[in-house]
Formats: C-alpha cells, sequence, structure tokens
C-alpha cells in the first residue's frame, strides 16, 4: 500500500486534477482502515478516504472507483441508505465494473434491512461473468455461499427466475 500511495502522490505532482489518482488514494486509505485498525489507520482517518473520494469527483464527477469508496465509507458508519445510492452511481458509470457488483451482491445477502437473495445472486452472477482474473475463485466462492444457504424452496424459485 505505501508503494500505491507513492505513486498516487507522484502522478498528483504531475496533475493535480488528475481524478482517478485521488480515487486511487481513497482505496488506499481505506484499505488500511479496514485491513489493520490498531495503527495509524484508526476510525478518525476514515474520513480521509471519503474527503478524497469526494475530492476526485470534483475532477471527474463520473469516476465508478471514488463512488465505490464513497459506498463502502457509508455502509461502514451505518448509513446503507447512502451506500446504496453511491454504489448505484458506481455502476451507472461503469456498468462493468465487477467489483461494484460484487459489493451489491454482498449488500443484499448481509443487510438486514434489504436482504433479497435474487438480487444478491443477480449482482454476484454478473461480478463473476465481468471477471476472469485472480479475484474470480472468491467470487465463485461468494456466489455458491449465498445459493447453498438458501432455502430449498427458494433454490426452486430461484433457479425459475434466473433463467428468464
Amino acid at each position: 500500500m505505501n508503494k500505491s500511495e507513492n505513486m498516487y502522490r507522484k502522478a498528483l505532482e504531475y496533475d493535480s486534477t488528475f481524478a482517478l489518482a485521488y480515487a486511487g488514494l481513497a482505496r488506499v486509505y481505506w484499505n488500511r482502515n479496514v485491513s489493520d485498525r490498531t495503527t495509524f489507520y484508526a476510525e478518525n482517518y476514515l474520513d480521509s478516504a471519503l474527503i478524497l473520494a469526494d475530492l476526485a469527483l470534483s475532477y471527474d464527477n463520473h469516476l465508478a472507483e471514488a463512488y465505490l469508496v464513497k459506498a463502502n465509507y457509508y455502509w461502514f458508519i451505518g448509513d446503507a441508505k447512502q451506500g446504496y445510492k453511491e454504489l448505484n452511481e458506481a455502476l451507472k458509470f461503469d456498468p462493468n465494473n465487477w467489483e461494484s457488483y460484487q459489493h451489491m451482491g454482498a449488500k443484499y445477502t448481509w443487510d438486514i434491512n434489504n436482504l433479497d437473495f435474487v438480487k444478491a445472486l443477480e449482482n454476484l452472477q454478473q461480478a463473476v461473468n465481468l471477471n476472469h482474473g485472480k479475484e474470480r475463485p472468491s467470487l465463485l466462492r461468494a456466489l455458491a455461499l449465498v445459493y447453498a444457504n438458501l432455502p430449498d424452496f427458494m433454490k426452486k424459485r430461484i433457479i425459475i427466475i434466473m433463467r428468464h
């Protein structure tokens, strides 16, 4: 992450309006916050990810990467409604972003107020369809876990719905 942060900062030295570099920095701050909450990047630094994502959007308001960071931020602080809104913006501007579909599928699987296994499966399947890289096995596992945890009567209904 240190190397990523340095490269994004170097890019901003060359172009201080490079929106994607701000979105990348936002991602670095987000990842540091969620991966190691015992060190420098504790909860009070999570706002930095939001500030950087907003800065990225001030230069390019169609940047799906920035909306994805914002969606994660809002879910993390318990504002699921705003999280869904930000994620829908990400998908609007980049309908081929597998990561946005992965996050949407996860939210429909685990958000107790918005459980929707059909939407979860649809979004996770779209993530699988779009990603042929190293993350694909994890995406397939997530898809299988949602399906495996459904009651039998729902599995039959979902198979019918997914065919149409």
